[in-house]
């Protein structure tokens, strides 16, 4: 992966940073609202046809101050797996990123971010589907749906946030095992949801996936 760095760098420069940081920033936001939307249609699908028992299926307030924070998290994290970039590269396109992704309201997007941060993985994961959980219910964090959300939903948005790092940056491999990981769990996912609660989220994957390819 370092030669793939030196190749980078020598390619891209400062402008080309922020332009990217931009395409990338897009297809994070259209993926935080159709994945949103997807858990809130999952929570429906397990309580039962026509039962109208959650509240609030838009994603605004906490709930998206906490999926920005948590998606600059995931994007962090991986540019530091691939090491796309030399370090002080790495650095700027994260404060691009940074500023991009949790927009006008960063101060409060940090505080979620410092959040998941300064944990170790499982409780990181549970406070961000509370987080998410909570703003879906209206107030309450089930059992049932913060593991619901933890096992079927959490796996696709840490695959397809990790599969636009990949493709941003023309990681062919790394995307090629993504995609298999992603149909994998989402062929598992819609079955189990009798199809009720992912399509709109596989379309928006391939519709991207055709335009990055």
């Amino acid at each position: 992966m370092r030669l793939f760095s030196k190749l980078f760098n020598s390619r891209r420069s400062r402008r080309d940073l922020h332009v990217l940081a931009t395409d990338l920033c897009y297809s994070l936001e259209d993926l935080r609202h159709l994945w949103f939307n997807s858990c809130y249609e999952a929570f429906n699908v397990e309580a039962g046809e026509g039962v109208v028992k959650y509240l609030n299926d838009n994603l605004v307030g906490e709930a998206d101050y906490a999926m920005r924070a948590y998606q600059l998290y995931l994007v962090s994290g991986f540019l530091a797996e691939h090491s796309y970039m030399e370090p002080s590269m790495t650095k700027e396109f994260i404060s691009v990123l940074r500023q991009q992704i949790l927009g006008t309201h960063l101060d409060e997007c940090l505080l979620y971010y410092g959040r998941y941060s300064e944990t170790n993985e499982g409780q990181r994961l549970s406070h961000f589907c509370k987080d998410i959980t909570k703003h879906i219910t209206g107030g309450e964090t089930p059992m049932t749906e913060s593991l619901l959300l933890l096992s079927r939903c959490f796996p696709i948005l840490f695959n397809v946030t990790h599969m636009w790092v990949a493709k941003a940056f023309d990681d062919h491999e790394t995307v090629h095992k993504l995609e298999d990981n992603f149909k994998k769990t989402y062929e598992r996912t819609v079955t189990e949801w009798n199809d009720k609660a992912l399509p709109i989220l596989y379309e928006f994957y391939e519709d991207e996936n055709q335009a990055k390819s």
